[in-house]
């Protein structure tokens, strides 16, 4: 068994590269950034803000959350064994995850989730702490940038799509403040993995990202076990 780690800061086609390559190799694929969003959204629920820290480790405590793969390799998110995971892409999430997602107590809770994990086949997950913090010992370890205004036309797209009311510079001054808490965090902040392979999505489809990560992962695979 091995693990694939890929990540990247929010948009930059992570998500997609990573289901590409978990099709191509016909592996489990997990996002773990489902973890923060559940979080965030099991708190906005509660009507916690990012301030109230005693409150949140009461709630995180208190809540039971855990990503669970089902039998066809599907990631899901359950809060009391209640699936979230259709509700956790909005607009009002996205914009506020972050706020969440700095925080210690909410960083080691998502981390926890993806630790929890079972399986015991390959698998590939991607998000923004995990090569350098969650997996440091992962086998294959990958790094996907993006310019922020291209990685922000992306995510305005995908919010269109799907019937969302969103501004542009709404969006690109979300992300760019995404990114700067991503990186400036006290814990486990976004950075480049130690030993990971770093690909620039910005002209890139994320078939040929993939298509990348694909040939490295099976070119090492197949010299350790000819």
């Amino acid at each position: 068994m091995y693990m694939i780690t890929i990540d990247g800061p929010a948009s930059s086609g992570k998500s997609t590269v990573a289901s590409l390559v978990a099709k191509n190799l016909n592996i489990i694929y997990v996002n773990s950034g489902q973890a923060y969003r559940a979080i965030t959204y099991l708190l906005l629920s509660l009507n916690i803000t990012p301030n109230e820290v005693d409150k949140i480790i009461t709630a995180l405590t208190e809540n039971h959350l855990e990503i669970i793969i089902s039998d066809n390799y599907k990631q899901k998110v359950l809060i009391n064994r209640v699936d979230v995971t259709a509700k956790l892409h909005t607009n009002r999430i996205s914009s506020i995850v972050a706020q969440y997602a700095k925080l210690p107590e909410v960083i080691y809770k998502a981390s926890d989730m993806v630790l929890n994990l079972s399986s015991d086949k390959p698998i590939v997950i991607e998000g923004r702490n995990l090569g350098s913090f969650c997996f440091p010992n992962a086998e294959y370890k990958f790094y996907v940038d993006c310019e922020p205004k291209i990685r922000a036309e992306r995510r305005y797209k995908e919010m269109i799509d799907r019937g969302e009311k969103v501004d542009f510079d709404t969006i690109y001054q979300q992300l760019l403040e995404r990114d700067r808490l991503d990186r400036t965090r006290t814990v486990a902040p976004l950075k480049v993995p130690e030993r990971s392979v770093l690909l620039d999505s910005s002209h890139q489809t994320p078939e040929q990202v993939a298509d990348k990560i694909t040939d490295i992962v099976l070119e090492c695979e197949h010299a350790q076990n000819p």
